[in-house]
């Protein structure tokens, strides 16, 4: 019998108010059954709390249990030291060779780092693929630094099968981070994250990762990746008649249970990218434009506005255009106490054409350019 049919049985048939309280009134004139009474009301009490502490109890067993099978998770680790670059010079290619387990060799193709942007090419080649779906192929992800800052965990997409690994969660008691279901977003330095899938073919999967953060990477010498549920799913679709596509059944396949892990040594030239400074050409009132920061990756906007109508910005009505009239719109974007931050993809090479801050919202209707500020 569950412990719900047990309280309520006990609430049905043994437990009555009306006669238990003349019981109690009656013995209490005896003081020697104080004692006894009181022992009966301790009972009571433990029964009640029960009921409300023990699904937390389970949960916290079944989360021990799990994490006991995660700590026992075969891991296979690589060192490499980054000492190469690309045409580009700001991106770094590594010179690695794909760690094998079970058929399934993985390596990070190339890495680079900027204030805003962490950017990595992940290569997964799979000795037996033909029975693969490459459409939902994909794998879960999770980078960090030395001193524990997390960039960002990534789990693998379930299409609607109800499977999440929760990684975070095990990673942050694994490294002694405190960790809240409530608050998850202040642990990551990422404000935004994508996978890019290049190219599956025959077995190899590359496949580009883009983690863009709003209040920037800190300097870190040592970069580690975990690359792990390496898996895809077969699904059942069917188009509703509102056109939109449901699926109706769904199976995951998991790969493999091991995980990689990589350990990479990062260079100080990595840090040694200056960022250029730009400013609003005219000033406009209530418009305060408190930081605007150009990178190889992209341009970071604080904008502080003396009304609500920041709350209020979106794609359509903050942008930026060009001379030749092209639409930049904003890659993440934050509002806080009145301040937002907004990163658009835009890159130092933009800078060779004029650039204008397209602000259109409540009583504001600005386009303002954007020039280098005069350092002094």
């Amino acid at each position: 019998m569950s412990k719900n049919k047990v309280l309520k049985e006990y609430i049905n048939n043994i437990y009555n108010k009306d006669r238990n309280y003349d019981i109690v009134f009656s013995k209490i004139k005896n003081k020697n059954n104080i004692r006894k009474i009181l022992n009966i009301a301790a009972i009571f009490l433990i029964t009640m709390m029960i009921g409300v502490t023990l699904p937390k109890i389970y949960a916290k067993i079944a989360w021990n249990i799990e994490y006991k099978e995660y700590e026992k998770r075969e891991i296979n680790t690589f060192k490499e030291a980054i000492n190469d670059a690309i045409e580009d010079g700001y991106a770094e290619k590594l010179n690695m060779d794909y760690s094998y387990k079970n058929g399934i060799g993985v390596k990070i193709d190339s890495l680079m780092i900027t204030k805003d942007s962490y950017i990595m090419n992940v290569n997964i080649k799979i000795d037996d693929y033909k029975n693969i779906n490459s459409d939902t192929f994909d794998f879960g992800y999770a980078v960090y630094d030395e001193n524990n800052n997390i960039y960002q965990v990534n789990d693998r997409y379930d299409y609607g099968t109800g499977l999440t690994e929760i990684y975070e969660r095990k990673l942050c008691t694994e490294l002694g981070i405190k960790y809240s279901d409530n608050d998850i977003y202040s642990i990551n330095q990422a404000t935004s994250s994508e996978k890019v899938k290049m190219l599956f073919k025959d077995g190899e999967l590359q496949t580009q990762v883009i983690i863009k953060s709003l209040k920037g990477f800190p300097k870190s010498k040592k970069i580690y990746i975990r690359i792990f549920d390496i898996g895809f799913i077969m699904k059942d679709e069917k188009v509703k008649n509102s056109g939109k596509i449901e699926i109706t059944d769904a199976e995951d396949f998991k790969l493999s249970d091991s995980e990689w892990q990589f350990e990479l040594e990062i260079p100080e030239r990595f840090y040694n990218r200056n960022t250029i400074e730009l400013q609003l050409a005219e000033k406009i009132n209530g418009i305060e434009l408190k930081k605007a920061e150009l990178s190889e990756t992209a341009l970071i906007l604080e904008i502080n506005m003396k009304d609500e109508s920041i709350n209020a910005l979106n794609r359509d009505n903050i942008y930026i255009t060009d001379e030749f009239e092209n639409n930049y719109t904003y890659g993440s974007y934050s509002v806080n106490k009145g301040l937002a931050q907004i990163s658009f993809n835009i890159e130092k090479k933009d800078l060779l054409k004029h650039l204008y801050l397209n602000i259109s919202i409540g009583k504001y209707n600005e386009k303002i350019k954007l020039s280098k500020k005069n350092i002094e």
